[in-house]
């Protein structure tokens, strides 16, 4: 297996020897086995993007976008999916990545994300099981500016090449936390939360899901590559994800809820809803598990989520199965009730009908939806932006996206860290108000020290 450095000049002479005006073209050259994260702190670019997936099976790092679809609105999702989806036929292999808002508010503080926005990198470091590869993707249309273009990218190769691609993540140092502000604050929250109880109890709606923002001012700058590695290894059953854009802003998180897998015809989703606190031993943990797979608010919650994916698949599948029970996961801090489906998608299904017709689940909107929004609109006055929207990896043949919560917003020496909680009959605003702090737990140790 070659060096990083001597598969990057590989990679950089096939570069130059392309034909001018073959239009799109993927190249991927084997590499001896180098950590992703390192790579993409270390490497000369403006843009970066990271995805891995939650069975920890493939991980992706992305650079210099050599297409970036960026739209403001839902109007046009589809047409963006569409221009993907004619490149991705072209280039086997290649993914786009990017993410999806929760709504289409729009905000200043989102401006750089839109509502969605979705990047095919021109070169990426790849790690697929025992695999590793560098890979560019590049369009070549005719005339010299083609030539132009191989010359830039195989010189960029080669700069690259000479870095030193090593740190260890315990050298991570927590950048310390100035100042916590809160949106809502817990008096505002309070008064939220019963206001959707009183909606609940008047039959208008079953649940909705209200969130917050928590704006930490930092001491020090987040070495944030080095934070997801630690964060990766507290959480490992989880999709990792990040995409730092231009200005220097970067939207990332950890999150344990898949919103949907495709493997070719195969579509694999899940209801992940209903939240307790881990057990300070193991007998303490099995007695939380226990509360938690037997209590009747948690449950109903879940019931909620797994009832609305059950119903629209429906439509979009052919054949479709699910858990015979209800299981639970467990992550550092707390642990959740899921339920898991399979199944055999229609032919005439496409990726952008699954993401708009799952998403939002009543896990992170309510239910009815048009009710629960109604209501969301009115009590947050914070933007949730792309937070519990969807983050994902779009392919030909395979597809993933993942729930963004357990997700920040880093903006200069300042990072957002978002998380929520569903609010049903028998909710509390005090426990929700602590399920908060403990879904943003695990980061905010982090960032704290």
């Amino acid at each position: 297996m070659p060096l990083y450095d001597e598969s990057m000049r590989i990679l950089a002479d096939k570069l130059r020897q392309c034909r001018i005006g073959q239009g799109w073209i993927r190249m991927e050259q084997p590499v001896s086995p180098i950590p992703v994260l390192p790579w993409l702190e270390a490497v000369d670019a403006s843009c970066r993007l990271y995805w891995s997936e939650r069975s920890g099976n493939r991980s992706v790092a992305g650079v210099c976008p050599e297409m970036d679809l960026n739209v403001t609105g839902p109007e046009s999702l589809q047409e963006m999916f569409s221009q993907s989806w004619e490149v991705l036929q072209k280039l086997p292999g290649a993914h786009f990545y990017g993410g999806v808002a929760f709504t289409d508010h729009d905000s200043k503080q989102w401006h750089s994300f839109g509502y969605a926005r979705f990047i095919l990198p021109r070169f990426e470091l790849i790690q697929q099981r025992s695999k590793t590869v560098v890979a560019c993707n590049i369009y070549l249309p005719r005339g010299s500016d083609s030539r132009r273009k191989c010359q830039a990218a195989a010189e960029w190769l080669e700069a690259q090449s000479e870095l030193t691609v090593a740190w260890d993540s315990e050298d991570y140092k927590a950048p310390g936390i100035v100042d916590r502000l809160s949106f809502p604050d817990r008096q505002c929250w309070r008064h939220g939360v019963e206001r959707v109880l009183t909606e609940i109890e008047e039959q208008t709606l079953h649940k909705t899901v209200l969130s917050r923002e928590v704006r930490l001012r930092l001491q020090q700058p987040v070495q944030l590559w080095k934070l997801l590695q630690r964060w990766r290894s507290e959480s490992p059953r989880s999709c990792q994800f990040a995409l730092q854009v231009e200005s220097g802003e970067c939207f990332f998180g950890t999150s344990p809820e898949r919103l949907f897998r495709r493997q070719s015809r195969t579509l694999w989703t899940e209801a992940l809803a209903g939240t307790i606190t881990r057990g300070g031993s193991d007998h303490e943990d099995r007695k939380l598990e226990h509360q938690l797979l037997n209590d009747d608010k948690n449950r109903h919650e879940n019931v909620l989520v797994l009832a609305y994916i059950r119903d629209v698949l429906a439509s979009l599948c052919k054949r479709l199965e699910s858990d015979r029970n209800v299981s639970v996961i467990k992550l550092k801090h707390i642990q959740h009730l899921v339920h898991r489906f399979r199944g055999v998608i229609r032919p005439n299904i496409t990726d952008y009908d699954l993401l708009t017709t799952l998403h939002p689940t009543p896990a992170v909107g309510g239910t009815p939806w048009s009710e629960a929004r109604c209501l969301i609109d009115e009590l947050e006055h914070h933007s949730r932006g792309w937070y519990s929207g969807a983050f994902g990896s779009l392919g030909l043949n395979e597809t993933e996206f993942a729930v963004a919560i357990r997700s920040g917003l880093l903006r200069g020496g300042e990072v957002s860290l978002y998380s929520g909680a569903g609010i049903v009959t028998g909710s509390e605003p005090d426990a929700e108000w602590q399920e908060l702090d403990n879904k943003i737990k695990t980061v905010f140790e982090l960032l704290d020290g």
